[in-house]
C-alpha cells in the first residue's frame, strides 16, 4: 500500500460521542481517520431493539447503569399500573418510534376490523358462540398470516442488510454498485410507493383473516 500507516483498531458501543461500529485510529495523528465498519444501530443497520438491548448489558457489565433512568422507569410502570394500563404495552410505545409503533397500531385495527366483521356474519348466519370462538383464537387464519408477515419481515430485513453490506464494500473499493437507483427521482415518489405496498399488505390481512381455516 502507499503510505501506508499502522492503525489501532477501535470497537465503539455505547459511545456518548461515537455511533457504535469499528473505527482505525492512527496513532501519528490522534485522530480517527477511517469508520471500518459501521455497527447496528447506525444509518445503514438501524435497530432501536437491538440498540437498547446493547445500552442496558453493556451498562451492567460496566458497572455504569443509568440507574436514575432505571428507577425513573419503575415509577412509571408502578403508576401506570395502578392507572389499569398494561405496562409492557406502554413501554413498548415509549422506546419505539412512530414509524415502528405505526406497523403494530394498523395491525391492531385490522383485528378490530376482523372481529367486527367475524361478529356481524355469525349474526347473520346465526352461528353459535362456539363456532365464533373458533373463528377469532389463536389458531385463527389471521394470527396465522400475520406470523407469516413477520417471518416474512425478519428475512427481508436480512437481505436488506446484506444488500446494504454490499454496496458498503463496493463504496470501499471505489465503486457505485446499488441495487436500485432512484437518487434522480422524486422522495415523495418512494413515500407513496411504500404507503400503497403498506396498504395492500394491511388490505391482504383483512381479507385472510375473514377466510375460515379448511378442515
Amino acid at each position: 500500500m502507499v503510505d501506508a500507516h499502522s492503525y489501532v483498531l477501535l470497537n465503539a458501543i455505547g459511545s456518548s460521542t461515537l455511533q457504535d461500529g469499528k473505527y482505525l485510529y492512527n496513532p501519528a495523528t490522534g485522530k480517527i481517520e477511517v469508520q471500518w465498519v459501521q455497527g447496528i444501530g447506525s444509518e445503514k443497520a438501524a435497530a432501536p431493539q437491538g440498540r437498547l438491548m446493547a445500552t442496558v448489558i453493556n451498562g451492567i457489565l460496566s458497572r455504569k447503569l443509568p440507574w436514575t433512568l432505571v428507577l425513573l422507569g419503575v415509577a412509571l410502570v408502578i403508576v401506570v399500573e395502578l392507572l389499569g394500563i398494561r405496562s409492557l404495552t406502554f413501554a413498548v410505545g415509549a422506546y419505539l418510534s412512530i414509524a415502528t409503533t405505526l406497523a403494530i397500531f394498523v395491525g391492531g385495527v385490522m383485528r378490530w376490523m376482523v372481529d367486527r366483521a367475524i361478529a356481524k356474519e355469525r349474526a347473520n348466519a346465526a352461528l353459535d358462540s362456539d363456532v365464533h370462538a373458533e373463528l377469532s383464537d389463536e389458531v385463527s387464519p389471521g394470527s396465522l398470516f400475520a406470523s407469516g408477515l413477520i417471518a416474512a419481515g425478519g428475512i427481508v430485513g436480512l437481505i436488506g442488510v446484506c444488500v446494504r453490506l454490499v454496496e458498503g464494500l463496493s463504496e470501499q473499493r471505489g465503486g457505485h454498485w446499488q441495487l436500485f437507483r432512484f437518487k434522480d427521482t422524486n422522495p415523495l415518489y418512494h413515500d407513496w410507493v411504500a404507503v400503497a405496498m403498506f396498504s395492500l399488505l394491511a388490505f391482504s390481512l383483512y381479507y385472510f383473516a375473514r377466510k375460515p381455516l379448511k378442515n
